[in-house]
């Protein structure tokens, strides 16, 4: 039996890259999968490709993470399409826009914009799907970090708003693990490795398809799984 096989998936930015790669593999693993994007277009171009069991299940939803009334109307429409509840939600969408910005010349409003979206953004899904992860019974939420937040050297040279905002991230996933370390609901933080997709250039040396196997660890661990770390390559790593 496939893993996922009856459960529902919700990944942001489902429509490209990475996103794409893990929605991807959760759809082969069984899943149901909900492609929360900000363009429903390429969303829908991506849901005919991603295929697997339930194929004919998966749907495209707008949520633009930076958008409190967008991500409020995603909550709303993702209940009414999977009512009986969510088992895992994947954290991925993000930006990086300050690759030579360093903390002492980064523009005030381009750092901001990181910290909205890849920070408060992650929280702004996590609370809409919350509810019906709690109705499902539990599950998985994989936020999508990157070891460039890493305490433990990522956090020299450059691209200021995008370390800090995924070191802030790392201690999101932290503190929100410990909130619900009473509950079925266990929430991990991951390193893709450096990808090539839109963000991470040509010259990179793994394919998206990696990153989605961690991915696919964390949303299947099982209700007394790990919570609460960083992993890359299906491994625990140090903050």
């Amino acid at each position: 039996m496939s893993r996922l096989q009856g459960k529902v998936a919700v990944v942001t930015g489902a429509n490209r890259g990475i996103g794409k790669a893990i929605a991807q593999r959760l759809a082969e693993e069984g899943a149901a999968v909900v492609l929360a994007v900000r363009d429903p277009a390429s969303g829908e171009e991506a849901r005919r490709e991603i295929g697997g069991p339930a194929a004919g299940e998966h749907h495209v939803l707008r949520c633009d993470l930076g958008d409190d009334d967008s991500v409020s109307d995603f909550g709303r429409e993702l209940e009414s399409v999977h009512p009986s509840g969510v088992h895992v939600l994947v954290n991925n969408a993000g930006i990086l826009d300050d690759r030579h910005d360093d903390s002492l010349t980064i523009d005030l409003e381009k750092f901001r914009r990181h910290l909205d979206v890849n920070v408060t953004g992650v929280l702004r899904v996590c609370r809409a799907v919350l509810p019906l992860l709690r109705k499902a019974g539990g599950g998985n939420v994989v936020n999508v970090s990157s070891t460039m937040g890493q305490f433990e050297g990522g956090l020299d040279g450059g691209y200021t708003g995008y370390r800090v905002s995924k070191a802030a991230l790392n201690a999101l996933t932290k503190t929100m693990a410990y909130d619900l370390k009473d509950t079925p609901i266990r929430v991990n933080v991951m390193h893709p490795g450096w990808v090539r997709s839109r963000m991470g250039g040509a010259d990179a040396p793994e394919g998206p398809e990696d990153a989605a196997e961690t991915a696919l660890m964390l949303a299947t661990l099982p209700p007394d799984g790990p919570t609460g770390r960083f992993w890359r390559s299906q491994r625990q790593i140090a903050w």
